[in-house]
């Protein structure tokens, strides 16, 4: 008589939640470029973080070594503090643009604002100025980033290694 095999281990169950991401883990989605000092800007952020449909957006404050790396290149000061920047697939886009493309990965009924990119784009971009010339006269400056939200950290960029793999 053969001894009984021993009984393989049940598997641990999978989880619904997806893994965490690796710390130097380059990221998959696009990245969102704002002013981390600006308290406009870091309410937006806030608010995008509560509505997007999935988090697919990484957030990068224009204050950062990472920011200078992805706009310098372009001839953009990341220093002007200016606009909000969209970085996906190798493209950027600012101002109104990057906004109403952000407005589009959000839920409804958000994402219906990206409907007014059909808006002539310097009507756009002049009503994005007169709310950029105004904001830290209505808002104020923070030194609070939205990058230390509990919870979310892991989706805030600064470093060049936080987006390249080290050997």
């Amino acid at each position: 008589m053969s001894p009984k095999p021993t009984p393989k281990p049940n598997p641990a169950p999978k989880s619904t939640q997806a893994p965490a991401p690796k710390p130097n883990a380059a990221p998959t989605g696009p990245l969102l470029l704002f002013d981390g000092h600006c308290a406009f800007c870091n309410g937006w952020v806030r608010f995008v973080l509560r509505h997007e449909r999935r988090p697919e957006l990484a957030f990068v404050p224009l204050q950062s070594p990472l920011a200078r790396r992805l706009l310098a290149p372009r001839g953009i000061d990341p220093q002007a503090l200016d606009s909000v920047y969209l970085y996906r697939d190798g493209q950027l886009w600012a101002r109104s643009e990057a906004a109403l493309r952000i407005a589009a990965t959000l839920r409804a009924p958000w994402r219906w604002l990206a409907a007014l990119r059909h808006i002539p784009r310097r009507w756009r971009d002049a009503g994005y100025d007169l709310v950029g010339r105004w904001r830290y006269r209505l808002f104020g400056r923070s030194e609070y980033c939205a990058a230390r939200l509990a919870g979310q950290r892991h989706r805030f960029l600064t470093e060049i290694a936080d987006v390249e793999p080290q050997n």
